[in-house]
């Protein structure tokens, strides 16, 4: 015997989650804690907050004013320490650029790539540069380096064919 599909009624479609941010609500209890200065007016349960000092996350377990809602620690949200780096102080980095550009058709390349060597966040001079190293230029991955050497080298369409790809290095002194 077919009866037929029985269906309810729809229900009223919630807001969901609510999400709050601020550092007014701390710690890691999982006992539910209210939060008088949260400022948080009107909280549901299910509603979440970062604080975004510690980035430790809360959920609203007894919904109301900030008086009466009740709040407990989830976790952390913030990734682990990585390994600690050199000082900034120390920091060479090193930029490239082309004088016309980085892509060329055909045979029309003419350009002039510049290292720019920078040390704690400002460019050396060439002699600032001499006396760290000497800037050496590769092509196409070869670990060979090019005769050239210094801050700037010319291409032009001989240099090239189909494509090329050109990486400059300092080779700092030991």
């Amino acid at each position: 015997m077919y009866v037929g599909n029985i269906k309810g009624q729809t229900g009223d479609v919630g807001p969901g989650a609510v999400w709050y941010t601020g550092t007014k609500i701390t710690g890691t209890s999982t006992t539910a804690t209210a939060f008088s200065g949260s400022g948080i007016t009107a909280a549901k349960v299910g509603d979440m907050y970062l604080n975004t000092s510690t980035y430790n996350t809360y959920r609203c377990t007894v919904g109301g004013a900030a008086s009466a809602a009740k709040w407990v620690y989830v976790s952390n949200i913030k990734g682990g320490k990585g390994d600690t780096g050199a000082p900034g102080a120390d920091a060479i980095t090193m930029t490239v650029t082309s004088s016309n550009g980085t892509i060329f058709k055909n045979t029309a390349v003419v350009t002039t790539l510049t290292a720019h060597v920078y040390k704690a966040g400002t460019e050396l001079t060439a002699a600032q540069i001499a006396e760290l190293g000497t800037i050496k230029w590769y092509k196409d991955g070869s670990s060979t380096a090019m005769s050239t050497t210094g801050a700037t080298l010319n291409i032009s369409s001989g240099d090239v064919t189909n494509k090329a790809t050109y990486i400059a290095q300092l080779i700092t002194r030991v």
